[in-house]
């Protein structure tokens, strides 16, 4: 992945997210151009991951918490010896 003009970025990003490639095109006929828009498309693609990633999880989180208490709670009180 050693590509010095940043014309990897065209093939490395798995679908749905290589829609996104599209904003590259205009940019690859000049190699300079090129390597500095896919620096700065490669930097945009990290955040836009990762940033999506975890706002996904905390929602999830937040869904199972109440449900995994009440359970938690039953199993409690369901083995608790009096």
């Amino acid at each position: 992945m050693k590509d010095q003009w940043g014309y990897a970025e065209l093939v490395v990003h798995s679908p749905p997210l290589n829609i996104f490639t599209v904003f590259l095109i205009p940019f690859v006929v000049r190699k300079s151009e090129m390597k500095k828009m896919s620096e700065v498309f490669s930097k945009f693609m990290f955040w836009f991951e990762n940033v999506a990633y975890i706002i996904l999880i905390l929602c999830y989180e937040m869904i199972m918490m109440p449900i995994i208490f009440f359970q938690i709670l039953w199993n409690i009180v369901r083995h608790a010896s009096f």
